[in-house]
């Protein structure tokens, strides 16, 4: 089998590891983005480290690292991982794994056009309606769920204002009750009272059973309110990131803008890969890239770590009165171990299995059909989302 075969395979199987891998996190995965980013980084160097030494064995470890080789792929490191992948994770948080997936289908028409710039691969009419017919179905599958999430919104919200609209009717017919039940009572305390009595003092206890009756239903209505702002106080958004995501329109459109972005940031450090990496193997790439971003992450961990411990040190709070809140640089303290086991896979899946068999496919193809075969992860995603998360695809999702 030829390289050029090698390279188509893994190009198709990059995105398969990758999508179950989304999906493997994202339901279990309760912390931040940049402790997610963190996490996954420095994970997955250690594997790249163990196999960029077992690999080179024979000669001398890191002999083709060089200043400009290691310079530049640091700085993919920065533009496509410690802010590409940010996008990326925050878009997998606002829209979801299917969502995110769908939009990487994007990458074919930039990596064609950065193919003919930089490596002067040529553009042929048959690839560019594949790209135009890719990137029609990716558009299709955004606007039907764009539509569907808007609808249900809406929805939501009509129901919202049915429930608050009966609870006001349910309130005034209650008023009402109890001063009809107060001023039947008063007539008929009147009815057998001493004659002298003085009408400013039946009006003033008529008011007074009014106002108890007033007090009556709002005390009740104040505890419904009570106990319903205590749930939401006690009750933070905490889970992991699909229990937490709401589809807003607006966290629609900040997570779609986030992937795009990250579209752009992925395929030009995909650019900087091939152009200064062809000297060294998959590994070697991946542990300069990853392990570049993963350090940068953890010395921002523990400086911002290092920074609250001494403001508690400072106002002398005990260590047993201290707030356990969810920081974003710190990891989830709030896993269990099951959930730990399951994010551990699904950060080899993503982490370490889909960029060394892209890093392969990069050097044995032509950058714009690694990045196209990458793409179909749509392809993956509609039916893995119906097994693994009960998101049945419609009908225009799976044409596109």
């Amino acid at each position: 089998m030829s390289s050029e075969l090698f390279g188509i395979l893994a190009a198709l199987a990059a995105p398969l590891v990758m999508t179950v891998g989304f999906f493997v996190w994202d339901n279990n995965w309760a912390g931040s983005t940049f402790s997610l980013n963190l996490f996954k980084c420095n994970l997955a160097s250690i594997g790249f480290l163990v196999l960029s030494i077992v690999t080179r064995l024979q000669d001398s470890p890191f002999h083709s690292f060089t200043i400009e080789s290691v310079g530049f792929l640091m700085l993919s490191s920065v533009i496509g991982i410690l802010i590409g992948d940010f996008l990326w994770l925050e878009g997998l948080r606002l829209l979801g794994a299917r969502r995110v997936i769908v939009v990487d289908s994007c990458k074919p028409f930039l990596a064609a056009l950065l193919g003919w710039i930089f490596f002067g691969e040529p553009l042929r009419w048959q690839a560019l309606v594949g790209i135009i017919v890719t990137v029609a179905g990716v558009f299709m599958v955004i606007w039907d769920g764009t539509s569907v999430d808007a609808s249900d919104h809406e929805q939501e919200e009509s129901e919202i204002r049915n429930n608050s609209e009966e609870r006001e009717e349910c309130v005034v017919t209650t008023i009402e009750g109890a001063v009809e039940d107060y001023s039947a009572s008063a007539k008929m305390d009147s009815s057998v009272s001493l004659p002298d009595s003085n009408p400013s003092q039946e009006h003033q206890a008529g008011s007074n059973q009014c106002n108890s009756a007033m007090e009556l239903v709002g005390s009740d209505d104040d505890d419904d309110d009570d106990d319903t702002r205590r749930e939401t106080i006690e009750q933070p958004k905490t889970g992991s990131l699909r229990e937490i995501r709401q589809h807003t329109a607006s966290s629609l459109r900040k997570g779609y803008i986030m992937s795009l972005l990250n579209v752009i940031l992925d395929t030009y450090g995909s650019v900087l890969t091939k152009q200064y990496g062809s000297e060294m193997n998959t590994w070697e790439i991946s542990l300069v890239r990853f392990g570049f971003a993963g350090v940068v992450m953890l010395l921002i961990s523990v400086v911002m770590i290092t920074r609250d411990r001494c403001i508690e040190r400072n106002n002398k709070i005990p260590a047993n009165e201290r707030e356990k809140v969810l920081n974003w640089y710190a990891l989830p303290q709030n896993m269990t171990r099951r959930a730990w086991g399951k994010v551990v896979i699904g950060v080899s899946l993503v982490t370490f299995f889909t960029p060394a068999l892209s890093n392969y496919a990069l050097f044995q193809i032509a950058l714009a059909l690694t990045l196209t075969l990458s793409s179909v992860g749509p392809l993956y995603a509609l039916p893995l989302s119906w097994l693994l998360q009960k998101e049945k695809p419609t009908a225009n999702s799976c044409i596109g």
